[in-house]
């Protein structure tokens, strides 16, 4: 009987680690979008068991309201973006893990900032402190692409429509920025123009994304 080859064991083993490697990422990053999703809901205050005037203790949620599905489309669009990376790279390295650790921490940032907008809206100081969180995750998620097309972590067929991803990864970061001397002049705008997004994603909306999903190393 042939004795197993151990070169090539020893391929099958580290093949099986790397896969490993990148479903563990991949389902810390989803448990990290999924707590900060629901961290979300706790800025709204259910009113208290006193029902005096309950309709407009209701209606006075509505900033609340407002801020907790603005908040909701930032942190689900940055998921999208976030799985059509992982769809487009082969697999990590240490400096990627580090930088996919930094881009988590400004998601998992994003419920304070949030609260903050619903408690203080059309202030400027919250709409500047929410418009740099969300500016630092989207410059984070660049500099990863950027990083990973660098130094060979992304597919050969990722690399075809590298220039638009580029550009949709930057559109948050822009528009959010842009907002700041909105917020300082006019706070109650900037909010107005964050609705952008929506606006510039239909210009990518068409567009392939980076990477046809495939299954990771094995």
């Amino acid at each position: 009987m042939a004795r197993p080859d151990p070169v090539k064991r020893r391929s099958v083993v580290e093949e099986r680690k790397s896969s490993l490697a990148f479903n563990r990422t991949v389902a810390f990053s989803d448990g990290v979008f999924a707590i900060a999703i629901t961290l979300l809901v706790l800025s709204i205050e259910i009113p208290s068991d006193d029902t005096s005037n309950l309709g407009q203790r209701v209606l006075d949620l509505g900033p609340d309201l407002l801020s907790y599905f603005i908040g909701f489309a930032v942190i689900g669009m940055y998921w999208v973006a976030h799985h059509r990376f992982f769809d487009a790279l082969e697999g990590f390295n240490q400096t990627m893990m580090m930088l996919n650790l930094l881009f988590l921490a400004f998601i998992a940032l994003l419920p304070g900032p949030t609260a903050l907008l619903g408690e203080h809206g059309g202030e400027p100081v919250s709409d500047i402190v929410y418009a740099l969180a969300v500016a630092a995750a989207g410059l984070t998620e660049t500099t990863m692409l950027v990083y990973a097309r660098r130094v060979g972590l992304l597919r050969s067929e990722a690399h075809t429509e590298y220039a638009t991803v580029i550009k949709r990864a930057l559109v948050a970061p822009v528009i959010f920025l842009a907002s700041i001397p909105v917020a300082v002049l006019v706070p109650e705008h900037a909010p107005w123009m964050w609705l952008g997004i929506a606006f510039a994603a239909r210009r990518f909306r068409d567009a392939p994304v980076v990477a046809q999903p495939a299954a990771p190393p094995k």
